[in-house]
């Protein structure tokens, strides 16, 4: 931090030391993964993205996702991922590809605020937040299409706030912005409105992208929503606000508690400065939405970073009487930024899957029929579906499932159902041969009890064989019914 008597950083010494900063913090998760002999990727997102951008490089384009019942909706982050693998391991490049974004992010966000007018202590602050921000960790760790689509956002909007010469690559950009999808085609047109508003030499830039956007949207978005209507929810995945909010409380997608009381603080400074009326209503709308949609949170990351910058920078300007106290606070606060995101760090590093997850999926790629349908919580299929190559019966991407209610009720009953009678029906309605099981699986996010619904089943019934197992993970056949009854 500057402060007097001390060498204040330049411009460029701020731009340096944030790549770095960002560059240590992006790699943390990557590294800590490796020395535990974990998979490079946490989480289950990336592998679907993998597997779509194999089956893209291998097949070409599906109309329908090939392993489970539903539309496919094309995503630009599949095509470049089945393009680049051609030359890159596809896993290593899943990993790298997000680090990269994040640090043309920093890059383009610094010279935004530079283009802004921000003093280079405000600066200095909004982009120190913004790295030790978990949502930020998380944007540019995980293998997401997210990452791409808030590059190029901040990039078009950069070149939206320069002079008129830059608009064309702007427009251009934004205009790309409905084939990554319909949330940040509206966010983009809600920041590019919000800016307008505060320098009106550019509301005639902004229809003109407006009308381009809603352009492509229509005639690129229309035709799927009149033939598969809109996202089906389910009432068997419940959600909690906070905890999506907040990444302490487990949220992946959540800000720390300590970015949200300086974003709190700094939305209070800039309302006492500037009534703008319109840019909070834009924030309370997604915030409100964010509630159903919590990747929402990944596009306020920057906006947050903005407001949470200001109130550190108010903190640090400050009178105080004491100054102790002022050192103290400073501290407590820097403590608390880098609590929050080392603990997500920590978490995300320890997260499945783990090696012998991807052990006992090989196993089950190797030793199964490719028709082979496999059985298993929601949350583990699409690693059955990347890594085992076999259809699952559901998997966390919901959006579109056929009979999506109908899948989770009947995946419930045979998860707790000590009736042969009950659960046969449903393992052959879905064709079902194999149930994959793991450790969490058995110990509270399905079963809290050792001899519960299927896996009393399991110890007191001919109709499943164990045909593999590890220290994490088990696999049960269904052993078909004729061979069963002879």
């Amino acid at each position: 931090m500057q402060g007097r008597g001390k060498m204040k950083l330049t411009a460029k010494q701020i731009l340096f030391f944030s790549c770095i900063f960002a560059l240590f913090f992006l790699s943390l998760i990557p590294a800590a993964r490796l020395l535990l002999d974990k998979p490079l990727l946490p989480g289950d997102a990336p592998y679907y993205d993998i597997r779509m951008a194999n089956y893209i490089k291998e097949n070409g384009i599906p109309v329908k996702d090939p392993l489970i019942d539903r539309p496919y909706i094309l995503q630009p982050y599949h095509l470049i991922l089945a393009f680049f693998s051609n030359f890159f391991n596809i896993y290593i490049l899943s990993a790298l590809m997000p680090l990269f974004c994040g640090l043309l992010s920093v890059i383009i966000f610094y010279f935004i605020l530079k283009e802004l007018k921000l003093e280079l202590l405000n600066i200095q602050l909004i982009l120190f937040v913004l790295i030790l921000s978990p949502s930020f960790i998380y944007l540019f760790s995980a293998s997401c299409q997210h990452a791409i689509t808030i590059l190029l956002m901040l990039l078009g909007f950069y070149f939206f706030i320069k002079n008129k010469g830059y608009f064309i690559p702007s427009l251009v950009i934004f205009a790309a912005m409905p084939f990554f999808g319909i949330l940040p085609s509206l966010i983009s047109i809600c920041l590019l409105f919000v800016y307008s508003l505060n320098d009106k030499s550019k509301l005639g830039y902004f229809y003109m992208t407006l009308f381009s956007i809603m352009a492509i949207l229509l005639v690129y978005h229309l035709p799927f929503l009149y033939y598969y209507g809109l996202p089906q929810r389910t009432k068997f995945i419940s959600s909690n606000a906070i905890a999506n909010l907040v990444s302490d409380f487990g949220g992946n997608f959540g800000f720390g508690a300590f970015n949200l009381i300086l974003a709190i603080l700094g939305i209070y400074i800039a309302w006492m400065t500037k009534k703008q009326i319109t840019g909070y209503l834009f924030l309370l709308l997604l915030l409100v939405f964010s509630i159903y949609f919590s990747q929402i949170y990944l596009y306020l990351i920057f906006i947050a970073a903005v407001l949470a910058g200001v109130g550190f920078n108010a903190i640090i300007r400050m009178k105080w009487k004491i100054p102790l106290i002022k050192r103290l606070t400073i501290i407590l606060i820097i403590c608390g930024l880098l609590f929050s995101t080392l603990s997500y760090i920590n978490r995300t590093a320890n997260s499945l899957p783990d090696t012998k997850t991807f052990e006992s999926l090989e196993w089950l790629r190797e030793n199964s029929d490719t028709q082979s349908v496999v059985f298993s919580y929601y949350t583990k299929g699409n690693w059955i579906e990347a890594i085992g190559e076999r259809a699952a019966i559901l998997d966390s991407q919901i959006a579109y499932i056929s009979l999506l209610d109908e899948r989770f009720n009947d995946s419930s009953n045979i998860f707790y159902s000590r009736s042969l009678k009950k659960t046969r029906p449903l393992l052959d309605k879905y064709g079902i041969r194999y149930i994959w099981i793991d450790y969490d699986m058995r110990h509270g996010e399905v079963w809290t009890k050792e001899e519960e619904g299927l896996l009393f089943l399991f110890r007191n019934s001919e109709m499943f064989s164990r045909v593999y197992s590890n220290d994490k993970t088990e696999i049960w056949a269904v052993v078909e019914e004729n061979n069963e009854n002879s």
